[in-house]
C-alpha cells in the first residue's frame, strides 16, 4: 500500500527525494527494535509487531526506487558523455549487492560471538532482536 504512496510522492517531487524520505521514515523506528522486552507492561511480541509495522511501511520504497534511479543515472551519463556504459553501472551495483550478501554471514557470526544468550545479549541487541 505504501509503494503507491511513494510512487505518487515521486511524481510530485522527485524519485531521489521520495527515496530519501522513505529511508528517513524507516530509520526513525528501527533502533526501537533493540528495546523489545525492556519496556515495562509491553510484551516483547507486541513491541516487535508495532515497530515492524512502522518500519515496514516505508521499506516498500526500497524495492521501488533503486532500479529507476540507476536508470536515471545511466541516462544522464549517456547524455553527457555519448557513451553507453550501462554494463558498468549495473555490474558495479551487482558487485556491491553480492559482496554484501557474502559478508552478511560473517557479520552474523561475529555478532553472535558478542552474545546470543539470555544472560549475554550484546550481540542480539546489536542486531535489533529481542532475546528469546
Amino acid at each position: 500500500a505504501c509503494v503507491l504512496l511513494f510512487a505518487r510522492l515521486a511524481q510530485r517531487m522527485s524519485k531521489r527525494r521520495a527515496y530519501s524520505l522513505s529511508a528517513i521514515a524507516a530509520a526513525g523506528p528501527f533502533p526501537r527494535l533493540g528495546g523489545a522486552g525492556l519496556l515495562p507492561g509491553i510484551p516483547a511480541t507486541v513491541h516487535l509487531l508495532g515497530v515492524a509495522a512502522l518500519i515496514g511501511a516505508p521499506i516498500g520504497a526500497h524495492f521501488l526506487f533503486p532500479v529507476p534511479l540507476t536508470a536515471d543515472v545511466i541516462d544522464d551519463d549517456s547524455a553527457k558523455t555519448d557513451l553507453r556504459r550501462e554494463a558498468t553501472y549495473l555490474g558495479a551495483s551487482s558487485f556491491v549487492e553480492r559482496t554484501a550478501n557474502s559478508v552478511a554471514p560473517l557479520l552474523v557470526v561475529l555478532l553472535r560471538l558478542l552474545g546470543d544468550t539470555r544472560g549475554h545479549t550484546v550481540g542480539v541487541r546489536l542486531v535489533g532482536h529481542s532475546p528469546a
